[in-house]
């Protein structure tokens, strides 16, 4: 039987000690379908000023498929990538009526992709210890 190296869009890298899940070939295809190949990258996926609220007052953004479809696979990228899913998730929130606001955040998103792009999951063998945290009031969000 052969090793897996790739399986529903997740690159799998396999060695004795590790595995790696990435789904850099997911990430390209976003960045082509907004045509962000070569575009420069950032550091971070999200910038804490302008907040992102529903009534911004900035124009609506004309493209409403393009956003769901740019957010599906942003969700599906969350499977190799959890540190996207509490921005994924902000971003989500404004799918309904999403303004030129939450386009640009969800460009800065992959603009940090494009740096961070042979990110990924990695399981090594051992102990694995699973340490969780929340905050039950949103951190007091009125949006939430």
């Amino acid at each position: 039987m052969r090793q897996l190296n790739f399986f529903l869009g997740i690159e799998v890298q396999r060695t004795s000690l590790r595995v790696f899940l990435s789904q850099k070939k997911c990430i390209l295809e976003v960045l082509a379908k907004t045509d962000m190949i070569g575009a420069a990258g950032t550091p971070t996926p999200m910038v804490n000023t302008p907040k992102l609220t529903t009534s911004d007052g900035s124009p609506l953004f004309n493209y409403v498929h393009l956003y769901h479809s740019i957010m599906g696979m942003l969700q599906y990228l969350c499977v190799t990538r959890p540190k996207l899913s509490f921005y994924v998730n902000k971003l989500s929130q404004y799918m309904n009526l999403p303004s030129e606001i939450h386009w640009k955040a969800v460009k800065r998103m992959l603009r940090y992709l494009i740096g961070t792009g042979d990110h990924g999951l990695y399981f090594s063998k051992g102990r694995v210890e699973v340490v969780g945290y929340s905050d039950a009031d949103w951190a007091s969000s009125v949006e939430d």
